[in-house]
């Protein structure tokens, strides 16, 4: 077993990487999610000792946060691992507005670190340097898996059935559940989830019901029962008092990308 699995532990979640810092990792992973490291120009030696580290492949990344930078309070540096024996160097942070949104995930996780996978990302932007990308899923995805450890979801009418949402904006423990933690809480909840309505799927859960969306018109035409985002959740185990509304202009921009 290598030390990367040592430190993580083979069947946990979270270990800790030293006396103050516990980290934790996630198992629901997209394969196409990537978020980008900023700022890689100031960190060009320990951006060198990962790519030896790794001979250029993929590695272990760990985010904190850092409260004390004097350019952002809801700063988030990112750290690499760069040799076997527990070294990590710093390689950037995540750009502001990745910040802003992973930061409620931070405080729902409290002293806890976030965990994942890295890999550099050669020449972005034609730069000629070499970049890092993380393999980290959207906070809503973040949320929804932990919520769903930490409080097992119970027996529910749509356990194997198709769910369709349209559009989006509740919160969970004040996160986002964007369109991607949508389906991956329903899928850990027993649904399969479907990008649009058909007369396969078996119900529509609109953060609003009475906003005329693609899919609650054709779940209207097909007959497919539309229920509310909110009393999904409720149905599924969700408890009612972490749900919210998320206003924020992030919420409001991530709700008209996804809108259908």
């Amino acid at each position: 077993m290598g030390f990367l699995q040592r430190l993580l532990g083979a069947n946990q979640k979270t270990a800790p990487v030293h006396r103050d810092i516990t980290m934790e990792t996630f198992d629901h992973v997209r394969d196409d999610a990537g978020v980008e490291v900023v700022g890689e120009q100031y960190y060009m030696p320990a951006i060198a000792a990962f790519r030896d580290h790794t001979k250029g492949g993929a590695g272990k990344a760990l985010l904190m946060r850092e409260p004390t930078n004097p350019h952002d309070a809801n700063a988030i540096a990112v750290y690499v691992w760069i040799s076997s024996d527990s070294a990590v160097a710093q390689v950037g942070h995540l750009a502001a507005e990745d910040a802003v949104a992973y930061r409620p995930v931070f405080d729902f996780l409290g002293d806890r670190a976030i965990g994942c996978d890295a890999a550099l990302a050669p020449h972005r932007g034609g730069g000629g340097s070499d970049g890092v990308v993380l393999h980290l899923g959207t906070p809503g995805e973040l949320i929804a898996e932990l919520w769903a450890d930490a409080h097992p979801l119970q027996d529910h009418a749509w356990i194997g059935k198709t769910v369709t949402f349209s559009g989006f904006g509740v919160t969970i423990a004040n996160v986002v559940l964007d369109r991607e933690g949508q389906r991956l809480l329903a899928r850990l909840a027993g649904c399969s989830a479907a990008p649009i309505v058909t007369k396969r799927v078996d119900v529509c859960v609109a953060t609003n019901p009475d906003e005329q969306t693609t899919n609650v018109a054709k779940a209207r035409a097909y007959g497919i029962p539309i229920v509310s985002e909110h009393d999904f959740w409720t149905e599924l185990g969700v408890d009612a008092t972490v749900l919210g509304r998320g206003l924020g202009r992030w919420a409001q921009a991530s709700s008209r990308a996804w809108a259908r």
